[in-house]
């Protein structure tokens, strides 16, 4: 093995060495040895910040989307949230910029540990970011439950993974406590733009407009953006905006 091909394995064994430390975590937290897993997931994670490659997961912010990025900021200005809350933190990629551009508090969870630790000590720089290690709707209902004082919000629901798919029970929650809110889901199906991808976990769990046929009689509108797939940047993943309130006319997507 040359100089060149030591030197292109290096990371991939690093990766590896940590995915097996992860994989000893997850058999300790089997065995009900929770303070040896939390150990070993921590180990993990430290390995992974260190990967540049892992930390731009999708692409960079938003999935590497710059006209999402530039979505976000103008939703942002024009409904001047108090705060943000933002379910599946992964590596904290998205966040990051978030709280690059917004000096308010930002919210956010990842119930994944070895991402969890990851994204904790990533943010730990921002005064305004509180990462919690948790369930995405106990999260939800936890912090709307902090800030019931009727002023808007910017939630971006990024939780949905594989086999549970919290967004109906996420969105029941925050219409249940009648915030004003923004509130952005990814990886949605954006009508007659099939550029744009999607999750799709087999029926009843494809993110599209009938997961959301329950908003029918609720006080929501729907948006999705403009801008076509063909001038998107990075992963191309969808996304659906939706309005609470007296904020519709600021959530329109330009």
């Amino acid at each position: 093995m040359n100089d060149a091909e030591k030197g292109a394995s290096a990371p991939i064994l690093v990766r590896q060495a940590a995915d097996e430390i992860a994989a000893v975590a997850a058999s300790l937290e089997q065995l009900g040895d929770l303070d040896a897993a939390r150990i070993a997931y921590r180990a993990a994670a430290e390995i992974d910040l260190g990967d540049s490659e892992l930390q731009q997961s999708w692409g960079g912010p938003f999935n590497g989307q710059q006209k999402r990025c530039a979505l976000f900021l103008d939703l942002i200005e024009r409904a001047d949230p108090q705060a943000i809350i933002e379910t599946g933190t992964y590596r904290g990629t998205t966040t990051k910029f978030m709280a690059e551009h917004f000096q308010r508090a930002i919210f956010t969870c990842e119930i994944v540990p070895r991402q969890f630790f990851q994204s904790q000590k990533k943010l730990a720089i921002y005064p305004q970011v509180s990462v919690v290690e948790a369930d995405s709707r106990r999260f939800l209902e936890d912090i709307l439950t902090q800030k019931a004082d009727g002023t808007p919000l910017f939630i971006y629901l990024d939780a949905h993974w594989q086999e549970d798919l919290p967004l109906r029970e996420e969105l029941e929650i925050i219409l249940h406590h009648r915030q004003p809110s923004i509130i952005m889901v990814d990886d949605f199906r954006v009508p007659f733009d099939e550029g744009y991808k999607f999750d799709d976990y087999g029926p009843g769990k494809v993110l599209d407009l009938r997961i959301l046929g329950f908003l029918r009689d609720e006080p929501v509108q729907i948006f999705f953006p403009k801008t076509p797939s063909e001038h998107e940047t990075g992963a191309k993943r969808g996304c659906v905006v939706l309005s609470t309130g007296d904020l519709a006319p600021l959530a329109k997507p330009n």
